[in-house]
């Protein structure tokens, strides 16, 4: 039997909204810091770019001592070029005053983890199709290698 498939391209898992209220509980309450960090360890957790350098300066704020203040923090991300690639400092601000919700920090913080999770698994799944579509070995050398993205997608720490 022939199945007749269409090849959509697909936006992977993400969510936004998740994002910019992690952000911006971190930068209003920086006390739920290292709650956030222990779900979320690293930026690469972002699905956009510019969320995951914010959260990083962040990070390297805190464990210095210093507080993320949307001023401090606009500093840190000038010093490293990043402001007009963030969106600017109107980001900063929109971040700090509009999404800050402490009160779900912790939770929107877990769906960013299982985001970027998801997004692992399909891209290790992805290379195992393409490995299985264009490959030249047999069949358990392909199979190897499929298992080998996936145990090290399971000890990935993000």
């Amino acid at each position: 039997m022939t199945v007749s498939r269409v090849r959509a391209i697909k936006v992977p898992p993400y969510s936004v909204h998740s994002e910019k209220v992690v952000l911006g509980s971190m930068i209003a309450e920086p006390a739920l810091i290292e709650s956030i960090r222990r779900i979320i360890p690293s930026g690469e957790s972002f699905f956009r770019p510019e969320h995951g350098r914010i959260f990083d300066a962040v990070i390297q704020m805190h464990q210095r001592h210093k507080p993320a203040t949307t001023k401090d923090l606009l500093h840190a991300l000038q010093a490293h070029g990043f402001v007009e690639q963030l969106g600017g400092e109107s980001l900063l601000r929109e971040l700090a005053r509009e999404n800050a919700d402490p009160a779900v920090a912790t939770d929107q913080a877990q769906i960013v983890a299982n985001k970027a999770k998801m997004r692992w698994f399909i891209d290790a799944i992805s290379d195992s199709l393409h490995d299985a579509y264009y490959s030249h070995d047999d069949y358990e050398a392909v199979l190897e290698r499929t298992r080998c993205r996936l145990s090290e997608l399971d000890s990935r720490e993000d």
